[in-house]
């Protein structure tokens, strides 16, 4: 999420190889290279909470499933996140209520609305970030090969249920904005190798799991996520350590939120780096701007674009060009988080809606132009 100390914690074709890659060091091995679909997203996953709160949402004057207006205007990936056993209390978790029940339904209204899934499984009872890690309370007394054995049931337990109801997601992240490690303090990062190891053998466990269920008819593309794209040589930091203990994944996730010691620029070296370094496809995991100026947030003072609906809608097209420009084609796209947060009456939502990209009224903003296929010359 994007906070005043922190960086924000249509159906898949089959993909086809069609060469051979070049052996690439560490994590890319001899993968051949593949026809990769170009993801245009958004995190949905607080839909049901707001829709149970009032919030409507119109596309030419008439109300609309989001979901369906997404996929209509381009959206073809709607993120979804999931917690262990999340507190059902909107109000003192900040919304942190995604449990298995709500995201099964979303996850169906999603297949219904045409659009591919990722399940962003954050390992924890609430939000998983820079700042949290923290090790769901049922796992608490678990160590060692015990938690990993756990972080792998889990993994399974969860793709099986989302399998048996139909709705197999088509893109999984182990974790989510894991640069400090994660399921503190077991999974917790410091300088030393051994929690290096430590971490690496939790993401290889929940790597399995993943693999366990997924099948050739439907294959999943993994995803590592953290935070802090934006920022001079952390991406290459994180997956330079990675790269000696993790090998199996399909997608480098990087957050991206400007303004937070963050710049599009920069952005744009890291993402070079990454894919000359590792030849993985790269994904803006998350993003948000303001459509509208937020004086509590004085890190946002300096932006580059206006904090006006058109400047939103620019800093999205300059997004996807950047992701365009990355080496290789291994720029595979974005997700846009939290675009459904519209000031509600009676229930708070993130920056009462200033990112949203959406008005009060629930009516598309221009920048919902980013999730055309063709962006504008």
């Amino acid at each position: 999420m994007w906070d005043s100390t922190i960086s924000f914690g249509l159906k898949l074709a089959p993909l086809v190889a069609v060469s051979l890659a070049m052996l690439a060091p560490a994590l890319a091995g001899d993968e051949a290279v593949r026809e990769r679909p170009y993801y245009r997203g958004a995190d949905l996953s607080m839909l049901p909470v707001l829709e149970k709160a009032g919030a409507t949402f119109s596309d030419g004057g008439k109300p609309v499933d989001l979901t369906v207006l997404f996929a209509k205007r381009g959206c073809n990936l709607i993120r979804l996140r999931l917690f262990v056993d999340p507190n059902p209390d909107y109000a003192s978790t900040g919304g942190a209520v995604q449990d298995l029940p709500m995201v099964l339904g979303m996850a169906k209204r999603v297949k219904a609305a045409g659009a591919m899934q990722l399940l962003d499984l954050h390992y924890s009872d609430s939000w998983a970030d820079p700042s949290h890690q923290d090790k769901p309370k049922q796992w608490a007394d678990l160590h060692g090969t015990a938690l990993e054995t756990k972080v792998y049931d889990y993994t399974v337990n969860t793709l099986t249920t989302f399998k048996n109801a139909g709705v197999l997601p088509e893109m999984v992240q182990v974790g989510n904005e894991i640069a400090p490690g994660m399921i503190w303090p077991d999974g917790q990062l410091s300088k030393d190798s051994e929690s290096w190891a430590r971490f690496a053998a939790l993401i290889n466990a929940g790597v399995r799991g993943v693999r366990a269920v997924e099948d050739p008819k439907h294959p999943i593309q993994i995803m590592i996520h953290i935070h802090g794209g934006g920022r001079e040589g952390h991406p290459q930091h994180f997956f330079k350590h990675l790269a000696r203990f993790v090998k199996d994944f399909d997608l480098i996730g990087l957050s991206f939120y400007p303004g937070d010691n963050e710049t599009l620029s920069i952005l744009k070296t890291n993402m070079a780096e990454l894919a000359n370094t590792y030849h993985k496809e790269i994904i803006v995991a998350e993003t948000a701007y303001p459509n509208r100026p937020i004086p509590e947030m004085k890190s946002v003072s300096d932006l580059e674009w206006p904090t006006t609906p058109k400047g939103q809608r620019d800093f999205l097209l300059a997004l996807r060009t950047a992701i365009d420009d990355v080496p290789d084609h291994r720029g595979a796209g974005f997700i846009y988080w939290y675009p459904e947060a519209i000031k509600l009456p009676h229930l708070w939502t993130w920056r009462s809606g200033a990112l949203a990209l959406f008005d009060e009224h629930g009516l598309p903003l221009p920048s919902m132009e980013a999730y055309k296929k063709d962006l504008p010359k």
